[in-house]
């Protein structure tokens, strides 16, 4: 089976966009399998290295204009529908919609991924359109159909695992490190750590520990939201305690979660957050007020589970963690870690979306 697989951006170092390449990549073994073969229709691409796959650009990395992506589009669907047999459209509903037309008159099966709260008239013509969509949660799409597959989240625990040399709190007397990664945004609530870590420094008096916030912002909103922190930060004077550094490669993610004694998610997005799983399957403890953890963090709520905008909360769950002896530490940190290894690992959802592909 040929499959087309339809992406924002093809890039296996950058912070946002690296895990598509793991996924177009473990696509490629799958279908090398049975002699198929994977092509790559994207906005933009980056360092493609070792993919395996025909990728082609709609040129946004080039400075193409809509109206010329648009058209390049067109061409490469003429051009790639001959050699395909099914389609996968990944992440945004347009893709579906666009190429909708081409698998509906070629007869080509056409399979959707969507992880978001949201549900707008594109999510419900996405749905429309597609033969099966997949998604990695009940919370991820909130629709009823009988085409809609919860999958889990893909998450290659291959490379998202605990290392020997690198496992946080290893001697006594060690700096208790907390991490939050991602975009930096509004909706993703980092004040609530800084107000945390207030509390937890200068009112509690707790020492030898700091937050490290690792991101970048990417749209106005955002931008604003990261100056707003820095001011916050130094108008606490929590500067040697918090600290923000830029977005790094999505090749580097999995040492800093293996350094970390806690992982740290405040998002409100509403679907399971994949760095939070990352953390999980490099089996750091974690700590999230994301409602969509609910169900899966069931069995550990008393120290994962916090409520929503409360940072003295938040606070005291911190300081439950940094209390946990190293014995229990890491038997926390196996248990997160099975939670994904059984639910959302990577090869697990490639044999699904082959499964979906090939009807």
């Amino acid at each position: 089976m040929n499959v087309l697989m339809i992406t924002r951006k093809i890039d296996r170092d950058d912070w946002l966009a690296g895990h598509s390449y793991e996924w177009a990549k473990k696509l490629v073994a799958n279908l090398s399998a049975t002699d198929g073969q994977l092509f790559v229709l994207c906005l933009q691409k980056g360092n493609i290295e070792g993919l395996g796959a025909e990728v082609v650009s709609l040129g946004k990395e080039a400075g193409a204009s809509r109206f010329r992506r648009f058209w390049r589009f067109q061409k490469q669907a003429l051009r790639l529908y001959r050699r395909v047999d099914a389609v996968f459209c990944h992440q945004n509903p347009e893709y579906t919609i666009a190429i909708w037309p081409y698998c509906f008159i070629f007869r080509k099966r056409l399979v959707s991924w969507y992880a978001h709260k949201a549900v707008t008239w594109k999510t419900r013509l996405m749905v429309w359109c597609s033969s099966a969509v997949l998604t990695p949660s009940i919370e991820s799409l909130r629709l009823p159909s009988p085409k809609i597959r919860i999958v889990g989240h893909g998450i290659d625990t291959a490379r998202f695992k605990k290392s020997t040399d690198a496992v946080g709190v290893v001697s006594e007397g060690a700096a208790y490190t907390i991490v939050t990664v991602g975009r930096i945004s509004p909706v993703k609530k980092i004040s609530d750590l800084v107000t945390a870590m207030d509390i937890l420094v200068r009112e509690r008096k707790l020492a030898n520990m700091h937050a490290t916030i690792i991101g970048s912002p990417a749209l106005p909103a955002d931008i604003e939201y990261a100056e707003y922190l820095k001011r916050k930060i130094h108008s606490k004077e929590m500067d040697q305690a918090v600290r923000i550094l830029p977005a790094v490669s999505h090749q580097e993610i999995p040492r800093i979660y293996q350094r970390a004694d806690l992982f740290v998610s405040l998002s409100q997005t509403g679907s399971l957050d994949k760095a939070v799983l990352e953390a999980m399957a490099c089996e750091c403890p974690i700590i999230t007020s994301n409602e969509s953890f609910t169900s899966l963090l069931q069995p550990f709520a008393d120290l994962c589970l916090v409520k929503p905008h409360e940072p003295a909360e938040l606070a005291s769950k911190i300081e439950a963690m940094m209390k946990l002896n190293l014995s229990d530490r890491r038997a926390l940190g196996a248990n997160l870690r099975q939670l994904v290894v059984e639910k959302h690992d990577l090869t697990q959802l490639v044999e699904q979306i082959s499964k979906s592909l090939s009807g």
